[in-house]
């Protein structure tokens, strides 16, 4: 039996998981890991909580800084209370 393959259509997809989560620090901050994964299940229905959690970790989580995002992004996090918001930029 042959396979058949399915394309995804790239011009339905918006903005990825990965940019939503800086988005929501960025407009909602300071904002938890829970707040973000609440946020990426309304955005996200089709995808496994689980699964996004795990970005979550990958991208801010973690005990070294920077984080994956910070280094990726060249950006700045405000980690207080375990609540992450965007570092004021320097003049």
């Amino acid at each position: 039996m042959k396979k058949k393959v399915v394309e995804k259509s790239v011009e339905t997809k918006g903005p990825g998981v990965i940019s939503s989560i800086l988005e929501i620090i960025r407009t909602k901050g300071p904002v938890t890991k829970e707040a973000i994964l609440d946020e990426l299940c309304k955005r996200f229905p089709d995808r496994k909580k689980e699964s996004m959690n795990k970005t979550i970790q990958a991208q801010i989580g973690g005990k070294k800084s920077p984080t994956r995002m910070e280094k990726e992004k060249k950006i700045k996090f405000v980690i207080k209370d375990d609540k992450y918001s965007l570092s004021p930029a320097k003049k």
